[in-house]
């Protein structure tokens, strides 16, 4: 009887470390990939904010173009207020 207690013990205290183990190496796993997504996003919303600095910047253009920020181009202007709001709507 006591020996099968006795390796009752032993097989539990040999999973509780091979869990420890395989626990450590997922978690640095996570977060490696979670720091470079970050990362990522920040970049992204870098982007994102000088297109729409651009975009504001086009925006506010006079009707008679006579700004150089579009220079001659022809064509609409982009509203960028209303492209925010648009988005904010779908999330």
């Amino acid at each position: 009887m006591a020996a099968a207690v006795l390796m009752l013990i032993g097989i539990g205290f040999l999973a509780l470390i091979t869990a420890a183990v395989a626990a450590h190496f997922v978690e640095s796993d996570g977060e490696e990939g979670e720091s470079e997504l970050v990362a990522e996003m920040s970049r992204l919303h870098a982007r994102l904010d000088t297109i729409e600095d651009l975009l504001s910047e086009r925006a506010a253009t006079p009707p008679d173009g006579s700004s150089t920020a579009r220079g001659n181009l022809p064509g609409p202007t982009l509203n960028v207020q209303s492209v925010r709001l648009s988005e904010e709507k779908e999330d």
